[in-house]
């Protein structure tokens, strides 16, 4: 992702594609931050705890 945002700093911006990237970059921190809480959050569901 951090390559396409690079990419799209050099090439001309299209709506549909920085919508794309925006909803991934959204998507991905969602992930990252959901899993995070789950392994990291004591008071979190503790079956996802490693």
């Amino acid at each position: 992702s951090l390559m396409l945002i690079g990419k799209l700093a050099l090439e001309p911006l299209t709506d549909e594609w920085v919508g794309l990237e925006i909803f991934g970059v959204a998507a991905l921190v969602v992930i990252v931050l959901t899993r995070g809480r789950l392994a990291y959050d004591p008071e979190g569901i503790s079956g996802f705890s490693t």
